[in-house]
Formats: C-alpha cells, structure tokens, sequence
C-alpha cells in the first residue's frame, strides 16, 4: 500500500488524499523515518461438512489485526470477543500469546485497533 505513494513522491507528485499509503522515500534518503500502525480486517466463513449449511452457527469469523512499528501485533476476533498479543520480533511465528502479561502493551494496541 505504500508503493504508489512513494512511486509519486519520487517523482515529485503528491499521492491522492484517499490513498492509505505513505511514502517511503525517506528510508532510501537515510532520514529517520516512523511507519504509522498496519491495520487489517479479516473475514471468513467456516462451516463443518457434517452439519447441513443452514444449521452451522458463527459460519462468519471476523478478526482485526494492528502492527506497530516495535514489532507487536494484536489480533481482536470480533466473534468471541477475545485478543491475541505477539511481539513479532521476539516471536515471529506468534507461538507465545502476550496479552495477560503485558497489560499496559495490551491497553496501548486496543486503543489503536479500536480506531
């Protein structure tokens, strides 16, 4: 999502206001440079072959991702309303689930994944 705006910026071009992206061009220029948060939307239907289409419960899933530039990432799933907290750096195969540990972290990512 970032290319376009950094494709323009390079040329000299202001991206569209609509466009989500920012430019990147001053991590090639050596310039200190702060991505904003990644936000994502998933959703998904699952349903079990063995239960007629029509009976299957919660077929829809839905689940909201933020990355930040530190490296953490918190995955909200709409359904059961519960969250998931990774610190990809330390834990990029998010095997180890942060959130009861890291409480002020956690209150820090819902207030982001809730914009």
């Amino acid at each position: 999502m970032d290319l376009g705006p950094t494709i323009l910026d390079l040329v000299g071009l202001q991206h569209p206001s609509e466009y989500q992206g920012v430019s990147l061009s001053p991590l090639m220029r050596g310039e200190p440079f702060d991505h904003p948060p990644v936000y994502a939307e998933q959703t998904y239907t699952q349903g079990n072959p063995y239960v007629r289409p029509e009976r299957n419960l919660l077929r829809e899933t839905k689940k909201y991702m933020v990355i930040t530039q530190d490296g953490f990432k918190l995955i909200y799933y709409r359904n059961s309303y519960c969250f998931e907290l990774f610190n990809l750096k330390n834990d990029p195969k998010e095997e180890r689930n942060l959130y009861d540990h890291l409480p002020d972290k956690a209150s820090e990512m819902r207030e982001l994944v809730g914009r």
